[in-house]
Formats: C-alpha cells, structure tokens, sequence
C-alpha cells in the first residue's frame, strides 16, 4: 500500500507509519470496474453492449430489426427463385416440334403431292400422322352428320361422341391398313418391289388434299348444312380407299413392272383388295348389327 500524503510505501496497517494518514486499500482493475458497474447499474447497461465482441451497433438502431433480418432474406431469396426462368415442359416442346414439322410437310405436299416419290424414305412419320388426322376429321363429321331429334330419350339411346371417335378412327385405320396392305402385295410381286414404310410414306402424303375435303366437310356439318356436309363426306371417304389406290398402283406399275404385263397387276391389286375389303366390311356389319340390337333391347 502506498501513503497518499506523503507517498510512503508499506505491507500492511491502516495508518501510515511515516505520517499517520489513514490508507486507503487499493483495488485491481477489474474489481474497479466492478465496483463502478454496482454503483452506476444504468450506465453499465448502456455500456455493456458496446463492449461485447460479437455485435456490432450503428447510431440508434432499433433492436426489433435484427428478428425481421431473417425475414427479408426469405423474401429476397425467393424473389431471386422466381426471377429465374423456369424450364420448358420436355413433351409439350416436343409436341411443338412435331407439329411445326407437319405443318410444313402438308404445305409442302399438298402443293406436289408426287414429290414423295422422290422423298418417301424419310416420311413415313409424317404419313402414320396424316392418316391419324384423316381419321379423327372424319370421325367428328360422323358425329355432326345427322340433326337433332328434338326427342331426349333418342338423343340419349344414341351413340355418344367416344364411341363415335373410337369406331371411327378404328375403322379408317383397319381401311387404310388394307388398302397399304393390298398395294404393298401388288408392288413386291409386280411393280418396283417398295417397303412397306414407303407405301405408308406414300399414300400418307397423297391424302393431303382429302384431309382438306374432310375439313371442309367437318365444318358444312357443324354449320348444319347437312345436305352438302354429307355429300362432301361420302366422296371424302371414297377417295382413300378406292380412287387413290387405283392411282397408286397405276404409278408403280408405270415406274417397273415385274415380269407380267402391268395390266395383270392391276387387275390383281383390284381382286387382292376386293377380297380384304369384304371381309372387313363383314366383320363391321356384324359388329354395328349387334349394337344395333343392344341398343333396341334398351326399350
């Protein structure tokens, strides 16, 4: 201890042994600043967190913003998320593709359909898709072919739109199946001896001009002009599947002819096709005969 009179230094004693002064005991520094906190709470408090090494506080913040801090980086990070693009669905793309892609193949051969036979190798995709839509144009003016009765129990007993569709489209397919059939026969025995891709390839592009028949049918029927929308449907569906073959055959007879004369592989064709054509159209009878039965034992 050290006198603060007359600056003496002793071990121990309250007074001092030079002078007589009362000492004082001196503290360390961190008990002085413990003893200052206990004497001043206030101003501890307010000091306190000036000293502590972890925050850090600027001017007269408000304590409340250091909890919405978390809040406003959700926000911020799922505005960034949003902004971003999204990726494109792979199948609609690739619907978008192929459709662009057969658009420009109708143009194109809608204008030239014998064009194909130079290109018919790489079209036998575009030909199953011209059949699939011949199909469903002529299903759904099956379905507007006929007008209302007026009478809810008929309309009811009568076929609805699936069953239209589906039969429809199944036949066409079962049609143009024999068909291809048929003249795929004649031209490996008599003609220029094709795959049956091309054959697809080419009798898809030839019906082109038909799809836009079947069209303009569909919409004569749904502005209910019966008259002229049936007309227009029946040489639709006659086109395909007896005036195109003909036509087709005669083209690959005339390109090489096997052997026999190419008349002999008309006739052929004619007689190959009759045969499947009536066997189809009997199994189809049967099949419409007997729901047409059905339907009759509803009442």
């Amino acid at each position: 201890m050290v006198c603060q009179s007359c600056g003496h230094e002793q071990a121990a004693g309250k007074f001092c042994g030079k002078c007589g002064t009362k000492l004082v005991e001196q503290m360390a520094p961190a008990q002085s600043e413990t003893v200052q906190s206990e004497a001043n709470p206030d101003q501890a408090t307010a000091v306190q967190p000036m000293n502590h090494p972890g925050v850090h506080h600027t001017g007269n913040a408000d304590p409340s913003q250091g909890a919405t801090q978390p809040d406003a980086t959700q926000h911020e990070t799922a505005a960034a998320y949003a902004g971003q693009p999204q990726q494109p669905n792979i199948h609609v793309e690739k619907v978008k593709e192929t459709s662009k892609m057969y658009w420009s193949y109708y143009l194109q051969y809608l204008k030239h359909p014998s064009k194909i036979f130079e290109n018919s190798e790489r079209e036998f995709i575009n030909g199953l898709i011209s059949i699939a839509v011949f199909a469903v144009l002529v299903s759904l003016a099956a379905f507007n072919s006929t007008p209302s009765t007026g009478f809810d129990f008929l309309d009811q007993a009568g076929p609805s739109f699936i069953t239209v569709l589906l039969g429809t489209v199944i036949s066409i397919a079962i049609l143009s199946g024999v068909v291809t059939f048929a003249l795929f026969l004649a031209n490996r025995f008599f003609g220029p001896n094709m795959s049956y891709k091309k054959i697809v390839s080419i009798y898809g592009a030839h019906l082109t001009p038909i799809i836009l028949l079947a069209a303009v049918s569909f919409l004569l029927l749904l502005l209910k002009s019966y008259i002229a929308g049936n007309m227009l449907m029946f040489i639709t569906l006659g086109l395909p599947f007896i005036l195109l073959p003909l036509y087709l055959i005669g083209r690959f007879l005339s390109i090489q002819a096997k052997g026999m004369d190419p008349l002999y592989g008309f006739l052929s064709y004619i007689i190959l096709s009759s045969v499947l054509f009536s066997i189809v159209f009997a199994v189809l009878a049967d099949s419409l005969m007997n729901y047409i039965l059905d339907s009759i034992n509803i009442f």
